[in-house]
């Protein structure tokens, strides 16, 4: 999968870390149910604990109430998919892997020593990152496992977007347009990338109907 895709799931694994049952980082005083996911408890202070460490970046123009629906929506829909990839059996992952994702996660300008102290500020200390991230490679390999094998790109797809929207944003931003050949592998990525994505989209949406989820708050 691309780096931009396991960062969106990370993101998602970072929420898992708050949420999940063997958390370091849950509130000692329970102040509101902001949601029941097939009987696991989401509470408005761990939700706002996850906004203020701006895990999952704000987008341009959201407000806070919708930035915080999205923090909740987003964390059910990593906890239903870890609940489904678990049925299944998960894959062991190497220690190494582990550091590896690590590195890539520290923010530019910033050092490894300074990213962990920060998280640990915000309740989570290095032991629960480094599991966090073990439960986001084995949800990553699951889905790769079961997704990547049906993602087929044709050269005449391929083609079909070169000469259509990825050369017309070339043309907008006013940069100049490769050759096909040059960036043929290139763009098989990114379709498989947008199809890959899609089809995980289309998984969890099933997952979401079939579960047993109330909101309570941020609607």
């Amino acid at each position: 999968m691309t780096r931009r895709f396991h960062s969106n799931l990370f993101a998602l694994a970072l929420l898992f870390a708050f949420f999940g049952p063997a958390g370091r980082a849950r509130a000692e005083i329970i102040d509101r149910i902001a949601a029941v996911v097939e009987g696991q408890v989401l509470t408005t202070s761990e939700i706002e604990r996850m906004a203020s460490a701006n895990l999952i970046p704000l987008k341009e123009g959201e407000t806070a109430e919708a930035y915080r629906r999205r923090v909740l929506g987003e964390s059910i829909e990593f906890m239903l998919q870890r609940r489904d990839a678990e049925r299944f059996g998960l894959k062991d992952v190497h220690p190494e892997d582990v550091d590896a994702r690590i590195e890539r996660l520290v923010p530019v300008g910033e050092s490894r020593e300074q990213f962990i102290a920060r998280l640990a500020g915000i309740g989570m200390i290095e032991e629960d990152l480094r599991g966090l991230i073990r439960q986001r490679l084995q949800v990553e390999a699951y889905i790769d496992e079961r997704f990547a094998p049906l993602i087929f790109v044709s050269l005449e797809e391929i083609e079909d977007y070169y000469q259509g929207t990825w050369s017309q944003q070339k043309r907008d931003e006013g940069r100049p347009v490769p050759p096909l050949a040059a960036v043929r592998e290139q763009l098989r990525e990114l379709l498989r990338a947008e199809r890959l994505a899609a089809e995980v989209r289309r998984w969890t949406d099933q997952l979401r109907l079939r579960a047993n989820v109330d909101i309570y708050a941020y609607q």
